[in-house]
Formats: structure tokens, sequence, C-alpha cells
């Protein structure tokens, strides 16, 4: 249950387990229902490893007049590459061990979950540059044909693919 506050009201939303965790710490998939309107909000949990890397990265599908998913995730392999080989850290058998695709396969079982698909969104929001947050954009643009918003500031990060290595 998560609480909050709107002006002088105190919502208490009661989250749906849809999917629990997997031992790597992603793939849940949680579904909130706002009390007022008909907006739903699903988090969706995407591999990224904890050991040497932020950790699972949580993406957040809006529906209400329009399909917004909020962040994308990054690709498995690129973790892999990204936060073991570039840092020349070891990979641990567990991940090492995953496909490819892991990553994107979870976002897909949890659009399935909430009863969508990559080509239902309309609107492609990243929060920021940081490379858990947009990667995966890619492959959902290959996929569908939503609208992409990011800020200005974050044009480097997320056009360059470069950029990262300044990290």
């Amino acid at each position: 249950m998560t609480s909050f506050h709107q002006g002088e009201r105190h919502m208490n939303l009661q989250g749906n387990l849809l999917k629990p965790n997997s031992k790597l710490g992603s793939g849940r998939v949680r579904r909130f229902v706002l009390p007022y309107g008909n907006i739903r909000i699903t988090q969706i949990t995407t591999f990224c490893p904890d050991i040497t890397g932020p950790g699972p990265t949580h993406l957040y599908l809006i529906e209400n007049d329009a399909l917004i998913l909020l962040d994308t995730g990054i690709p498995t392999h690129l973790a892999k590459s990204f936060f073991y080989y570039w840092r020349h850290q070891p990979l641990p058998l567990e991940v090492g061990d995953l496909p490819s695709d892991y990553s994107e396969q979870q976002l897909l079982e949890g659009l399935k979950l909430a009863r969508c698909s990559i080509k239902d969104i309309d609107l492609l929001v990243i929060s920021h540059g940081h490379p858990d947050h947009f990667p995966l954009g890619r492959s959902i643009l290959y996929r569908g044909k939503p609208r992409i918003v990011a800020h200005i500031l974050d044009t480097a990060e997320i056009c360059n693919p470069w950029e990262m290595l300044k990290l």
C-alpha cells in the first residue's frame, strides 16, 4: 500500500501484485488504480544488476486517455557489457546465464499482464539520461510507433551511444 497527500485528501493506493520478483529482484508487475478518474498505473520491474549497477529498473505504464510508458530499462546484453565487462568486474554465474533479451522479455510479460502490447503505447517518456532508463526504447520503436518525450538536457546521453562511456 502506498500513501500520499493530494491537497487536503489523503489517499491509500492498494497495489495488486500480478507477478512477484525473480531471484534477481526483477520481473515484478504491480497494478495500481487511482481512486478518481479512470487511471491505472502498472509498475514493471526489469533486470539491471544490483551487484555493480543501480539495480532493477522500474518502468511505469500509465493508462488513461493515452497509453504512456515511463522509462524503458536496459537490454540485458548491454547491462552485462556495461556493468561487468567495461568495468572489468567478474560476471556472476546467475547473470551470465541470463538470455540476452531477458529485460525485454520482462517488459513484454509486464505489458501482457497489463493487457497491453508495445504497439498500443502512444507515448514513451524518458525520465532522464542514465543508461538503465532508456536503451530498451530502440526495441519499442521498432515494434510500435510511440511519440517520445525527454528533457533537452538529456539529449546527449540518449542520442549519443558513446556518451555513457564517460561514466
